[in-house]
């Protein structure tokens, strides 16, 4: 997919590093997870997970497989209004779709997802080290 109507696009991650690197670094440090950027940086990288670029934000998104079973997991996302996952979540699932993809998988430490995420079809699937998991079925 090369646009959508929020205007994501698929972008290298080299040639948005210095814009997108420091959110990055703050979404790390906010989470407990000071690696985070160079995780991500070495994903994309290396074709394992991908960025997707929008005028006011950002999404990594990381193709998965457990038991022949295919989801995406939204590893980041970020937009200036502070509400990515609603602002890019059509586009999300449509890209998560194309991968065959039965469902979405977001990790958070931010509680205002609690209250949001289920008007936007997300499940709480439990908490694993300290990060509420939740899961959209596609």
């Amino acid at each position: 997919m090369i646009a959508s109507d929020s205007g994501l696009r698929l972008a290298d991650f080299s040639d948005w590093e210095p814009w997108l690197g420091n959110h990055i670094v703050d979404i790390g440090q906010d989470c407990n997870r000071p690696h985070l950027h160079n995780d991500i940086k070495n994903a994309c990288l290396n074709k394992r997970a991908f960025l997707f670029v929008a005028p006011v934000g950002f999404v990594v998104l990381k193709p998965r497989a457990k038991d022949g079973v295919k989801s995406v997991l939204v590893w980041v996302a970020y937009s200036n209004s502070g509400t990515a996952i609603s602002d890019y979540s059509d586009d999300i699932e449509d890209l998560a779709r194309e991968t065959g993809s039965f469902y979405l998988d977001f990790y958070t430490v931010r509680r205002g997802f609690d209250r949001m995420a289920p008007r936007l079809g997300w499940s709480r699937e439990g908490v694993e080290d300290d990060f509420t998991v939740w899961r959209k079925a596609l």
